[in-house]
């Protein structure tokens, strides 16, 4: 979504260390998928049993990713490790598959768990960043 690249953008624009971009960038892209899950739902849903969506949907997921996956490639001095660019998609899967599971995407909705959210929300960009800072 042309959306979700600029919100990325801007963020990585106002951002000068990896920390305070993933901090920043968690809280927006939370925010973007709570305010798009019921529609995102029903594209995911749809695209189960469409042939047709399913590609174009997987398509505009791999672009999203790949492209929030450079912009942390840009603090490339701050990532740890043998391969930045696997450990940067592997932290985007992660945040996706905990957002994806508390809206109830690709999923029902009775997935989500406040409770779980709760605790597990403020921790995302934490976990994030020691991975991507820990030398393997």
């Amino acid at each position: 979504m042309e959306t979700e690249a600029a919100m990325v953008q801007s963020i990585a624009a106002e951002s000068g260390s990896l920390k305070e971009f993933l901090t920043k960038y968690l809280e927006a892209y939370i925010a973007f998928m709570a305010k798009h899950s019921a529609i995102l739902r029903a594209i995911m849903q749809r695209a189960a049993i469409d042939p047709v969506v399913s590609p174009c949907g997987k398509e505009a997921g791999h672009k999203a990713l790949s492209e929030t996956a450079d912009v942390i490639l840009s603090y490339r001095d701050e990532i740890q490790g043998n391969d930045p660019p696997e450990k940067a998609e592997a932290v985007l899967h992660m945040v996706f598959a905990s957002v994806a599971r508390q809206f109830g995407l690709g999923a029902s909705i009775e997935a989500g768990d406040p409770k779980i959210w709760k605790k597990l929300r403020p921790q995302l960009s934490d976990m994030a960043y020691a991975y991507l800072t820990y030398k393997d």
